[in-house]
């Protein structure tokens, strides 16, 4: 009895899933800034219509650099005098676009040749998870110019 309903909820849930991905494809078709989106290495529509929504206009961002902090991935930076000791990311920004950042930092991670020589690179030296948010925010320093461009 319990399964049978355990059953019945994932399916609903499933069916929900696909009504969603569907809506999103139908606004991701509409929507120039977003098919651009598309086009960028690791995204998928999820993924695009999620950044979308949580940039908006890019151009009021100067660089990527700004786009970066706006996520709250950059690093903490602790100076005294002539000396500067950087940390841990912030985390003092969109955490819907930092999660969006790093997940297609994953998925670039491990298909794209350039960034799969970037982690082997990164991973002994750091572990992977930090080497993931480290091309995380090299891999968005591009992404300023191909979704810029009108």
């Amino acid at each position: 009895m319990n399964l049978q309903s355990d059953l019945a909820t994932l399916q609903f849930a499933e069916q929900q899933e696909a009504r969603i991905e569907k809506e999103m494809t139908g606004i991701a078709a509409e929507n120039e800034e977003i098919g651009r989106l598309l086009h960028i290495a690791g995204f998928g529509v999820i993924t695009a219509v999620t950044v979308y929504a949580a940039i908006g206009d890019i151009q009021r961002f100067g660089d990527a650099k700004h786009l970066v902090g706006y996520a709250g991935m950059g690093t903490r930076v602790h100076d005294s005098g002539m000396t500067t000791h950087t940390g841990k990311m912030t985390k003092a920004g969109r955490r819907d676009l930092r999660v969006a950042m790093v997940e297609a930092a994953h998925v670039v991670a491990n298909s794209h040749p350039h960034w799969k020589v970037e982690l082997a690179r990164l991973q002994p030296r750091i572990g992977y998870n930090r080497a993931i948010v480290a091309i995380a925010r090299s891999y968005w320093l591009p992404f300023g110019t191909c979704y810029k461009a009108r």
